[in-house]
């Protein structure tokens, strides 16, 4: 079976989708299925990642180029096409929406888009999505929230929206000689501390400023306890227009005096993480 996946990034361009989608590639590959990933044009993505084919040769995801994506896949000749969406490349451009249509009726390949957001999205992302509602033969959501919500806003696809839950990107990764209590007194924590962590961008819809806030009232309530809270995220936004939301999460980590329980990391690579 030969499968090709849409994706507009892909690593190690920074973006969870991107990630989700080589995670998905690579577990499919070692079931013995054909793999290639269509994305954006970029100079850092390889052209293999091990047993994955991956081509980035879309300059962009905007409509004019559907008849080269259309030839691309023709070329590629998959029995299935898999959409990844959004991803930080498409730039809320419509293309990967309406495509499941030029897929179906043109090159009559049966079509599955992952839907990876949707209940942050206002009316016009919304809309867009229900283009690939329209289009698409399957819908998987990897979260059982989004999943309800677009069967309640799409009710006429309810039997087509499937629930698919997602699987750790992190792989469990301990450098040999790993010194639990060194790592955790960089984060100023001590061996009986409780540690949160976050993991993720840092934008308007993950409700950091809510976070911060709550951890505030924890240690308001339980003076005397050790809590440390851990942000794993890029200081720099991956879209600029989040810049101003980061800005305004620093303020309020000093605004509520959080400068000694609060570590945002900054970026840091997979083995890090874990």
């Amino acid at each position: 079976m030969k499968v090709c996946i849409l994706s507009g990034s892909y690593p190690p361009i920074r973006c969870g989708v991107g990630d989700y989608t080589r995670n998905l590639a690579h577990h499919l590959a070692g079931l013995g299925v054909e793999i290639e990933v269509l994305t954006s044009n970029d100079r850092q993505i390889p052209g293999q990642d091990g047993t994955v084919k991956v081509v980035p040769t879309i300059h962009n995801w905007n409509l004019n180029q559907i008849p080269a994506l259309l030839s691309e896949i023709k070329t590629i000749s998959p029995d299935l096409v898999n959409i990844q969406y959004p991803t930080v490349g498409y730039n809320r451009q419509p293309l990967v929406n309406v495509f499941p249509f030029f897929a179906r009726t043109r090159l009559k390949i049966p079509t599955i888009t992952t839907v990876h957001e949707f209940s942050t999205y206002r009316l016009l992302g919304r809309l867009r999505i229900g283009l690939s509602v329209l289009g698409s033969d399957i819908l998987i959501s990897p979260d059982q929230a989004n999943c309800q919500l677009m069967r309640r806003f799409f009710p006429f696809a309810h039997a087509r929206i499937q629930h698919v839950p997602l699987g750790a990107n992190i792989e469990p990764s301990l450098e040999p000689g790993f010194d639990r209590g060194k790592l955790r007194a960089s984060y100023g924590a001590s061996e009986d501390a409780i540690v949160l962590c976050y993991f993720g961008f840092i934008s308007p819809s993950k409700g950091i400023d809510l976070l911060l806030r709550a951890f505030r009232r924890v240690l308001d309530a339980r003076p005397g306890t050790s809590l440390r809270l851990v942000l794993i995220s890029d200081h720099e936004p991956g879209d600029a227009s989040y810049a101003a939301y980061h800005h305004s999460v620093l303020r309020l980590i000093d605004d509520l005096d959080l400068q000694n329980q609060v570590h945002w990391t900054g970026y840091l690579p997979p083995a890090q993480v874990s």
